[in-house]
């Protein structure tokens, strides 16, 4: 029976692999470690990442993602042939990639491994010409060698590294040769953007928190996808937020704290992965209380917000867009989840 060989970001099997030896602005990227030559010599463009000299194939037939956010939502974004992913587990609502994956699930792409599972023999299966990954998981447990042993990997970085989707979205679509699709994608993400700018003009003095939210607690990041997009806009953060967004850092709260967690915000963005646990929150004595909440000025959304390239994005702004709105004209709140399980998105 062939045995699987599965590496998480904790652990890792080291067994051989049968005939195959698996050996906007943003900072600079520092090289982490240099490359591991690819199993067999291939011609085509050359690119400096973080992890040395990588040579991306002049044809590009197949490709895995390993992370599942921004390597996916880039590789599905510029319309490269996705052959492998990551399945996302423990997540009720819909992730935002979900319609250009289900086209490419139309035609071959396939769930390889749980996320953060990375399944080297399922990758091994597919043969791909191309792997991207996030670099943090690259620089676990060999996995970078391994990888480049089977194909050229490209790494991407995230929020919390610093480094901005639009740098990573620009640097993997000049390396694969699709310069062309990613003016389109930006054309279209920078036209949303002026929108929902001019759309919320009036009310962008409104101060407004987002808040991870489950059973253990509540979280505010300064360095998610979603925070981010409202300071490129403008908004006005909470007296909670507004200090922890200057520094770029986090804060926790208990799920008693909840006065402490919104502090004046005038509306709130929810952000539970779990239908079973909005409900929870829905139904909590204690968010009752707080005036945004009763006046309906929030908005449920995910951790689809939380990392991402320019499809996750232009998620963002429609879940920006959507607790504006009942700032700006009084409308009851909804869940921008919920819009995007039902197609509305």
């Amino acid at each position: 029976m062939t045995t699987a060989h599965r590496f998480t970001r904790r652990t890792i099997t080291q067994t051989a692999l049968g005939a195959v030896a698996i050996t906007a602005i943003a900072p600079t990227r520092a090289i982490a470690r240099q490359a591991t030559p690819s199993a067999s010599p291939v011609s085509g463009r050359t690119v400096e990442t973080t992890f040395g000299t990588v040579t991306v194939p002049a044809e590009i037939t197949s490709v895995v993602v390993i992370e599942g956010r921004r390597d996916l939502d880039i590789a599905l974004a510029l319309d490269l042939p996705v052959v492998g992913y990551p399945e996302s587990a423990g997540v009720s609502a819909s992730s935002p990639l979900l319609p250009a994956l289900e086209s490419a699930i139309a035609n071959g792409a396939e769930a390889l491994f749980v996320e953060d599972e990375t399944d080297i023999e399922a990758i091994l299966a597919v043969h791909p010409s191309l792997i991207l990954c996030r670099d943090e998981d690259l620089a676990e447990n060999d996995l970078y060698a391994r990888l480049s042993a089977i194909a050229p990997v490209l790494p991407v970085a995230s929020t919390a590294t610093g480094v901005r989707w639009q740098d990573d979205f620009a640097f993997v679509a000049d390396a694969v040769g699709a310069t062309a699709r990613h003016d389109e994608v930006i054309a279209e993400f920078t036209a949303r953007f002026a929108e929902v700018q001019t759309t919320n003009v009036d009310v962008w003095s409104a101060k407004v928190v987002p808040l991870s939210y489950n059973e253990n607690g509540m979280q505010f990041l300064s360095n998610r996808l979603l925070s981010q997009t409202l300071g490129d806009l403008g908004a006005t953060f909470s007296s909670s937020a507004a200090p922890i967004f200057a520094e770029g850092g986090r804060e926790s709260y208990s799920l008693e704290q909840v006065q402490e967690a919104v502090g004046d915000a005038d509306g709130v963005f929810i952000l539970v992965n779990e239908d079973s646990v909005f409900e929870t929150w829905l139904n909590d004595p204690l968010w009752q209380t707080i005036p945004a909440i009763a006046a309906g000025h929030y908005v449920r959304s995910d951790k689809f917000t939380h990392d991402g390239g320019p499809i996750t994005a232009l998620h963002c702004l429609d879940v920006i867009d959507a607790l504006y709105a009942t700032l700006r004209e009084g409308e009851s709140s909804r869940s921008v989840a919920d819009d995007n399980r039902a197609g509305v998105m």
